[in-house]
């Protein structure tokens, strides 16, 4: 809910100082070149750190309609999002610090660059925090659909309401997990490096659940060398 309330106040904060900027401009109390470019650098940085989610809404959307899905460009939706986090601290920092120079800057002109900065920084912790948890990169780690194991009930130390776990070391003895706490701000979820916004999740490790996705792994193996084995003969 974070995420997605800071990405809501990103875009009013953004559209009220693009037209405040332009305004500006119209009355001659700001250098046409100067205003511009932060108008555009501000609709920029709105625009990548939105460009995560829309591009998660487009691909469940194609998925849900029989749609192939390519599970490439695991850290692109990271680097959107780290770009726009960078940019909208620049920008916005940049306003702020001109304004120290006007003695007339506005209290809510103020705070609405105040937010910005830290909405971009609240970006790129988020970023940090997802490059992180999967540092070192690593095969065993991605989207797990928790569902199936909760049905089965085999993986009994994990408490999560959610169909879905962000898990790395599943090759290992002991696997590393993040339960989303909601589900509409999970971003790449068909790639390696899936996105669960902070604070929006649970941590925790799992012995049970590592021993299952070795059991399914192994089974998987067993099936196709059965099938190749059938058809060979």
């Amino acid at each position: 809910m974070v995420f997605l309330l800071s990405l809501v106040i990103l875009q009013w904060v953004v559209a009220v100082q693009c037209f405040r900027t332009l305004g500006f401009i119209r009355e001659g109390a700001v250098k046409r070149s100067e205003g511009m470019l932060t108008v555009f650098g501000m609709m920029a940085a709105a625009a990548l750190v939105s460009f995560p989610l829309l591009l998660e809404f487009v691909t469940v959307a194609a998925f849900s309609q029989g749609k192939p899905v390519s599970p490439r460009g695991d850290y692109v939706p990271l680097w959107f999002l780290g770009a726009g986090g960078l940019l909208a601290v620049l920008v916005f920092g940049l306003r702020l610090h001109r304004q120290r120079l006007n003695a007339n800057a506005g209290f809510f002109a103020i705070g609405a660059n105040a937010s910005g900065i830290m909405i971009g920084l609240y970006m790129v912790f988020v970023v940090a925090d997802q490059v992180l948890f999967f540092m070192p990169s690593r095969e065993d780690a991605g989207m797990l659909n928790w569902g199936i194991f909760r049905q089965e009930g085999a993986v009994r130390d994990i408490q999560c309401q959610s169909d879905m776990l962000v898990v790395r070391g599943m090759a290992s003895d002991v696997a590393t997990y993040r339960c989303p706490l909601d589900g509409i701000a999970v971003m790449g979820r068909f790639t390696g490096t899936p996105i669960v916004p902070w604070p929006t999740y649970t941590e925790g490790t799992s012995h049970q659940l590592a021993v299952e996705v070795r059991k399914m792994q192994r089974s998987a193996i067993k099936l196709e060398d059965d099938q190749v084995q059938g058809i060979s003969k």
